[in-house]
């Protein structure tokens, strides 16, 4: 997980924690009870353990699983990179491979102009909208 991750875990954790230390044990007795405090019972003692528990699970299922699926499928991206591939980096250009590296790629972004990005900057294979519609069209004729 990288830094940036754990900051935004510690973070959720740290906004949470300081409302879970502030909450009494049990409510203030008053009235009818005798003036003493209340009790709070079982239900006072497994609330703050099971929002603690609720938390983490929350933090699990909506922000690390997303995360470690979205790492390995840049993974798999990455390993299927050849020469030739038509892909769009982050910031939206639209290139071919031309050149592999362990750690970067050349793409032709026009004609004879070659820029170098890291593989991690390839969010994804191009596939132009009239393609991805012919490609859809059969799919749904086959079925």
């Amino acid at each position: 997980m990288t830094p940036t991750h754990l900051a935004t875990v510690y973070t959720l954790l740290g906004r949470g924690l300081p409302y879970l230390l502030a909450q009494p044990a049990g409510a203030p007795g008053g009235g009818s009870h005798g003036g003493g405090s209340h009790g709070g019972g079982a239900g006072g003692l497994l609330a703050q353990p099971l929002f603690m528990l609720a938390m983490v699970a929350f933090i699990y299922f909506f922000m690390l699983r997303p995360m470690n699926k979205q790492k390995r499928d840049q993974e798999q991206l990455n390993r299927s990179l050849a020469k030739g591939d038509r892909v769009v980096t982050t910031s939206g250009i639209i290139g071919t491979i031309t050149g592999l590296g362990d750690s970067e790629v050349t793409l032709e972004i026009a004609e004879r102009v070659r820029v170098k990005f890291t593989r991690e900057s390839i969010t994804r294979k191009y596939v132009p909208a009239a393609e991805a519609s012919a490609t859809a069209a059969a799919a749904a004729k086959k079925s």
